[in-house]
């Protein structure tokens, strides 16, 4: 089975519990192995969009990295998403970040995230589960990266996330 990150935001309210009915929809064919803390951020576009909520979670599969997007985006679909485009608001997005550590580009589908590096929002959360994390492409520990953050997103952390 491979070890998966995968990265969980919302910003439409019931935060929470989208991120909670997303992992309850995940286990259902992810073994659940850990989940971090939420941290509140503003929006990448830093506009009045509500705050977002994120964690990062660690799952076990058997799912390849194709079939396991596609399962993502069933969760998305089932939890109510719908395409507002690119970085607007959303009721749950579910990002794959690294996939065992592998290095994957396709067109569909590039792992690991080609911007976790850059997001406070996804390298907090991941630092409670992994903290000796270590990017697979650019060798870069989980510290290094928090470090070179050009904005925070005046991310904050909010607490536990109760989801079972």
């Amino acid at each position: 089975m491979a070890d998966v990150l995968l990265g969980l935001g919302s910003n439409i309210p019931p935060k929470s519990k989208n991120l909670k009915n997303a992992i309850k929809l995940l286990s259902q064919q992810c073994l659940i192995v850990t989940v971090s803390n939420i941290y509140s951020s503003l929006s990448l576009l830093k506009d009045n969009q509500e705050d977002y909520f994120n964690i990062v979670v660690m799952v076990k599969t058997d799912l390849s990295p194709l079939f396991l997007l596609k399962l993502l985006k069933n969760v998305e679909i089932s939890l109510g998403r719908i395409d507002t485009g690119r970085w607007n608001s959303r009721i749950i997005d579910i990002d794959i970040l690294d996939y065992n550590n592998q290095l994957i580009n396709m067109r569909e589908l590039i792992i690991p995230h080609p911007e976790m590096h850059n997001r406070s929002f996804v390298l907090y959360p991941l630092r409670d589960i992994i903290p000796d994390y270590k990017h697979p492409l650019l060798k870069k520990d989980i510290t290094t990266m928090i470090n070179e953050l050009d904005d925070d997103l005046n991310i904050k952390i909010l607490g536990r996330l109760h989801w079972r």
